[in-house]
Order: structure tokens, then sequence, then C-alpha cells
């Protein structure tokens, strides 16, 4: 059996700011072409409840759509993190969020909303979705 060595980190404050996997900067520093999605968590069924808000914000692959880097702000931050911390080191593409059954009213739900926002964004910067590899650069 093969042990995650992917690190995470938080920081438990109010609000709590949580991520795992590469960010932003250093994936443009890398030169990997790459789309970014959002999700206010405010705008999911939890956050209307709680009356909270935060961000979650998934970075992914352009090219093949595998998430690189999951970051989030919010009330509960640290275990919001978690689902993308599974599907890391797994080397999941952003869809399956978009596939997943996930509990309402929570958080997590805002996984889906920030996919739908990042695939939209790249569809709408590279074009209708092709086979990873089809995107040249």
């Amino acid at each position: 059996m093969e042990i995650d060595q992917t690190a995470s980190s938080a920081v438990y404050g109010l609000p709590e700011v949580a991520g795992v996997g590469a960010t932003e900067e250093q994936i443009r520093a890398a030169g990997i072409p790459y789309a970014v999605g959002r999700c206010d968590l405010a705008t999911t069924p939890r956050g209307a409840i709680a009356g909270h808000g935060g961000l979650l914000k998934l970075i992914f692959r352009a090219d093949d759509r595998k998430l690189l880097g999951v970051h989030c702000f919010g009330d509960i931050a640290s275990e919001v993190v978690g689902l993308g911390h599974v599907v890391l080191p797994l080397g999941g593409r952003v869809e399956l969020f978009l596939t997943l059954a996930l509990n309402t009213p929570t958080y997590n739900y805002a996984y889906h909303d920030a996919a739908v926002d990042g695939l939209t964004r790249l569809t709408k910067l590279m074009g209708p979705f092709r086979e990873a590899g089809d995107y040249a650069r």
C-alpha cells in the first residue's frame, strides 16, 4: 500500500484558510497551461442556511483537466479541502465533481459549482472539449 504524500495546510482562524496541491503562482512559474474554477460558498445551500460566505478555488490543467490544487477560505475550509485532497493524488479530472453525488446542504457542493465555473471559462478560452492532448499551446 502506498502512503499519500500530498501535503495540505490549514490556518484555523475566523475564517479558516486551507489548501492542498499547487498554487496558481507555482503552476504559472512551471509554465503549465491551467484554468481556475471558483465558487462563493454563500451560494451553496449550506452557505445560504449559515449566512456565511467564503471561496473554493479549483486549479486544473487546461489540456487534460487534471486537478492540480484546491484552495479555500471560509467557515470550515480545513474540512472542505478534504474532498480535493482525495482526488489530487489519484490524478482525478475536474469533471469528477460533476458526477459525484454530494450531500446537500453541505459546503462540499461548492466543488460542483466551481467545476462548472472552471470548465465554462476553459470552454470560452479554448473551445469545446476534446480529448486530452488535443489542445496545443
